[in-house]
């Protein structure tokens, strides 16, 4: 009987399903309310000295859980049963972007003193109380049988270390849970102020005493003709100094009689206010923000705050019924120049948030902050403020709304906690988010059908059958036009959506309907019909990489199978960057990626639409339509979306950071000059600073360590001096003689190396012109082979082909679209890119590249978008590659490319003569003679 009724026949259909999940050869779970709560690495204390170590955990987060469950927590555990969750100290929270299918890796510093524990430990983010999880528990099993579901799948963990000091940056995290400061803070102040206002009545009803007497009420006469406030009742206590006999304010504990008279409680315009919030339900768990009386903001001030990148995060929600004009933090500075005010910001506020989150289901919003030298070392959170600063316009708010509801501004912000960490290190954290397109498409088609075009329809008809104007309908003309708008247009939107590949992802149609689905990192948001639930607040700038599942559906024209990628700066602009050729089906969607730059203010947000011509999709449609009644299919359809970033540079390139690994000198000043003399030889390309120009630098180094800079903000000042020094700026060949000289063999690695790749030289020309061999011919012939097979000739090839065949003129016109209706901008891109692409050929080509091919050839470089424009069958793919012509084409050479042809017209037709004008001027040399002067046009009609 006992046994039924245990702990383990409660949890026992908990733990068989955690133990039936998928995965599980290859990873764990994190289980919430039973069972193995938190995985620890408990290694050797023999093999752990002190210092400073690396921990890194891969893990993901289970699809379809809460995402208010993806938080990990990292610290020192109470008990080593592998089991109870809990630290003595916890190190770190960190938000779960990753999936099972694409886990993340999360890295932590972890500082291992003498004697700090030597065990590290892992948990799922816990809930306040033991109570809570319980209840959660009970709540879950009561639906699924078992109890609270995984949220966090983990991989592996391991720790690195000790560190050298190079490859550590120490981070600290300042936790404030603000029920255990602002909270008591308040029940203060409300004390504090009843007493005083009993303090007062006892000071107050010596005054009225004293105040009967006649003298003092000749003096009350003789300031009332001066002075009217006399007779206010709230003023009247603040003229008792100048009455006879009235006890002293000191003896109440008030400095002077208008202290005294500002605690009158018919003067108090706070107390109700902090009462109201004293009984607000939540306060066991967090706080409210208060607009304009009281602690308005929550402020983080660690112990120590070194220069750095830093991340704070707000666990924060709205409360239900506020308005959305009061939906928003701001964190800044805090104000300390008025102590009687606990609120405001010093100065014009970091950054402002809207809070989308509820007290129920908060959100956990991430701000980026970077402190230097210089920045105030403590950070506050607080309700968004006016934008001009004007807060009487909040004081009149106040007074409006207690003579309305007894105490002031009701609450709008609930804060859970607020936590800082940093500084961080220089490998940035990573995030990638994936969004299921079909979401969105499907509210904002739906919600335009339904709507629009169908409620407009009923509604016209309504008001034609009875007269009576509806909403959006006011006249015979508006109604007619709504139901022809349905007619024309609705069927169209119902095909999308009774398409069922729309549950699954969505249509890029060419005209209305969903012309393009959105990459939206935040904080932006494909638009208003459903925002993202971003995992993170905003972005830094930096590298990051966007992706895209799709195919072409079946059945339509191949020429239709191309998709633009484009940056949104607003509503009426789309800056492509790439164009893509779509060879996977529905059934086998492939991914396209694209690398994109951020800045600090470029484009968050980009777009997928079908490649066409915006001017002729009107006409297009329209003609579809009368053809079938519901206009042109889609060709194109997107099954996900997703970013990642921000992305490290070496990771891209993979390319070595000389920089960093060569100079680890255990010293840090002799660290920093060898990496400063590294720096200089190179941008000097080649040439040996001088030992008093690299001790100067190091100096400057050394002071700005001394001034509380971090080494990596430290270095960037004698390296930035370097940049802007003569010696890189320009390229010096020192010349003293008359005569010509020979050219040293630096010079000489400087010139092919601007020559052929616009760049400084490489180490391998720097190293054989120090040991003189450069100049030798067959050394000098190998160089420049390697040099022109590097990718960095293509600067070369690019600079030397736009000048030669003047390549400007390429973007002259503007194409008719309506004669060239395929010749848009991806296809303009991509015939400029042939020129160039069949100039590289040759110009590595050895004895294949022959100069007569530039003329006739019989093969071209193309890709899938050119292939398509120029009708040639079985190209494939957006890479350039070299395609055998079939018989009879006119394609080969620089006079059978779209490039220069375009270029020999003005947009519209073709002009023999600048053709004619063209091939003398660029190929053959022999430019013609100016136009005679006043040569009137001719006609064309003529």
């Amino acid at each position: 009987v006992a046994a039924l009724y245990s702990p383990y026949r409660r949890y026992h259909s908990y733990m068989k399903h955690y133990a039936e999940l998928p995965h599980n050869d290859r990873g764990a779970y994190l289980q919430l309310s039973r069972g193995i709560q938190r995985f620890d690495i408990h290694p050797d204390p023999k093999d752990v000295p002190s210092g400073n170590y690396k921990l890194r955990v891969r893990l993901g987060a289970v699809e379809g859980s809460d995402p208010s469950r993806h938080f990990i927590q990292i610290g020192h555990p109470k008990k080593l049963n592998g089991t109870s969750p809990g630290f003595t100290k916890l190190l770190s929270t960190q938000p779960i972007s990753g999936t099972i299918e694409n886990p993340e890796i999360i890295e932590v510093n972890v500082e291992f003193g003498e004697s700090t524990p030597r065990v590290v430990g892992i948990q799922e983010r816990q809930p306040k109380s033991a109570k809570l999880v319980r209840e959660d528990f009970d709540r879950h099993k009561q639906k699924n049988g078992y109890g609270t579901p995984p949220a966090i799948w983990v991989d592996w963990i391991e720790l690195e270390g000790p560190l050298t000091e190079s490859a550590v940056t120490k981070s600290a995290m300042t936790h404030v849970e603000p029920e255990k400061t602002i909270n008591p803070a308040n029940e203060d102040v409300i004390k504090q102020i009843e007493e005083q206002q009993t303090r007062f009545e006892q000071w107050k009803k010596g005054v009225d005493e004293a105040a009967k007497s006649p003298e003092n009420q000749a003096i009350i006469a003789e300031i009332r003709k001066t002075d009217r406030l006399i007779d206010h009742p709230n003023r009247f206590y603040t003229f008792a100094d100048r009455f006879e006999g009235t006890p002293n304010p000191r003896d109440f504990g008030f400095s002077d009689v208008k202290k005294a008279a500002a605690a009158d409680p018919s003067r108090s315009r706070s107390l109700a206010l902090h009462k109201h919030y004293v009984g607000l339900p939540h306060r066991d768990r967090g706080t409210y923000l208060k607009l304009t009386h009281g602690t308005g903001r929550v402020i983080v001030k660690p112990k120590e705050m070194p220069p750095g990148n830093y991340v704070m995060r707000v666990r924060v929600g709205v409360v239900e019924g506020t308005p959305a004009s009061r939906r928003f933090i701001q964190v800044g500075h805090p104000q300390r120049e008025i102590e009687s005010r606990d609120w405001g910001l010093e100065g014009r506020a970091i950054s402002s948030h809207q809070v989308a989150g509820t007290i129920e289901n908060p959100e956990l919003i991430e701000i980026p902050l970077e402190v230097g030298t210089n920045t105030p070392k403590e950070f506050a959170v607080q309700e968004k403020q006016t934008n001009n600063g004007n807060l009487k316009v909040q004081w009149d708010e106040h007074n409006t709304l207690k003579a309305e509801n007894g105490y002031g501004h009701p609450p709008a912000i609930w804060i859970d906690w607020v936590e800082l960490e940093g500084p961080l290190s220089s490998s940035r954290k990573q995030w990638k988010q994936r969004r299921e397109v079909e979401l969105h498409a499907n509210a904002k088609v739906g919600g335009t059908y339904n709507g629009y075009f169908k409620g407009g329809y009923e509604k016209g008809k309504a008001f034609l059958d009875t007269g009576t104007p509806q909403k959006g309908i006011v006249d015979e003309w508006e109604a007619n036009f709504r139901i022809r708008q349905f007619e024309e247009k609705g069927p169209a939107y119902l095909r999308y959506l009774d398409d069922p590949l729309t549950q699954a992802g969505s249509f890029l149609t060419i005209s209305e309907v969903n012309k393009e689905e959105y990459i939206a990192l935040p904080p932006e948001h494909p638009s208003g019909w459903k925002k993202t639930d971003h995992i993170v607040e905003s972005l830094p700038p930096g590298t990051y990489k966007l992706r895209c599942r799709i195919g072409a559906v079946e059945g339509t024209p191949v020429e239709r199978h191309f998709v633009d990628l484009g940056a949104v700066p607003d509503k009426e602009h789309f800056d492509r960057l790439a164009t893509f050729q779509i060879t996977g089906s529905t059934d086998e969607p492939e991914i396209i990626e694209l690398l994109v730059q951020l800045t600090k203010d470029s484009p968050r947000k980009f777009a997928l639409r079908e490649k066409r011509d915006v001017k002729a999709d009107l006409s297009r449609d329209r003609d579809a339509r009368k053809e079938n009644g519901v206009g042109l299919q889609p060709a194109l359809w997107i099954d996900w979306v997703e970013w990642e970033g921000p992305l490290d540079a070496s990771n891209e390139s993979g390319r070595k950071n000389w920089l960093i690994t060569e100079a680890d000198e255990p010293d840090e000043s002799l660290r920093a000059q060898k990496m400063i003399k590294q720096f200089a030889l190179e941008a000097f390309r080649g040439v040996e600073p001088e030992a008093e120009y690299i001790d100067r630098l190091t100096g400057l180094f050394v002071i700005r360590r001394e001034a509380g800079d971090s080494f990596d903000t430290a270095i960037r000042l004698p390296l930035s001096i370097v940049l802007a020094s003569p010696g890189f700026l320009y390229l010096s060949e020192p010349n003293n003689a008359d005569d010509r000289r020979q050219l040293t063999d630096r010079e000489l690695a400087v010139r092919l190396a601007y020559f052929l790749w616009s760049a400084p030289p490489d180490r391998e020309l720097l190293e054989l012109a120090k040991q003189q061999k450069l100049s030798q011919p067959e050394t000098l012939r190998q160089q420049v082979d390697r040099m022109i097979a590097d990718e960095r000739s293509n600067q070369f090839v690019a600079g030397f082909v736009h000048q030669w065949l003047d390549m400007e003129r390429l973007d002259f016109f503007q194409f008719d679209t309506r004669l060239y209706r395929d010749f848009d901008e991806s296809t303009r891109a991509a015939a400029r890119e042939e020129v160039y692409q069949s100039f590289a050929h040759l110009f590595r080509g050895g004895e294949d590249g022959r100069i007569s091919q530039l003329l006739k050839s019989e093969t071209v470089f193309i890709n899938g978008l050119l292939a398509n424009y120029y009708g040639i069958e079985g190209v494939t793919g957006d890479e350039f590659q070299e395609v055998s012509l079939p018989e009879g084409s006119p394609r080969g050479g620089l006079l059978g490319m779209a490039a220069i042809h375009a270029m020999g017209s003005d947009g519209v037709v073709s002009s023999p003569v600048e053709r004619g004008a063209w091939v003398l001027r660029h190929l053959l040399h022999d430019p013609p003679p100016p136009a005679p002067p006043n040569v009137p046009q001719i006609s064309r009609l003529q």
